[in-house]
């Protein structure tokens, strides 16, 4: 269910590091719809492009792969950014009334 109150910014970041309490997090919020369309969506998308263009993995060259794992934690850094953003966002509704 979502929150009806000030949600715990520092916990709500945590939980992005743990699977299935970050989906609950952004859920908590209502956000996250936004979630798998901003990151989650774009991920597996990436994610699938850049293993179809690996082919046959290290032999194509180390390089795509180090892109990829530079390419999860872009996709980390992005999720932290917007679960902080946003859980200020849904504790100032709770400041202005």
């Amino acid at each position: 269910m979502p929150a009806q109150k000030k949600v715990s910014v520092l916990w709500q970041i945590i939980f992005t590091y743990v699977p299935i309490l970050d989906l609950w997090a952004f859920y908590r919020i209502k956000k996250l719809r936004k979630l798998v369309l901003y990151v989650m969506l774009p991920s597996v998308i990436f994610g699938f492009v850049i293993g179809v263009s690996l082919g046959d993995g290290l032999a194509n060259g180390p390089h795509k792969v180090f892109g990829l794992y530079i390419a999860g934690i872009g996709f980390l850094v992005l999720t932290n950014f917007l679960m902080m953003r946003w859980s200020r966002q849904h504790n100032r509704q709770f400041d202005q009334q």
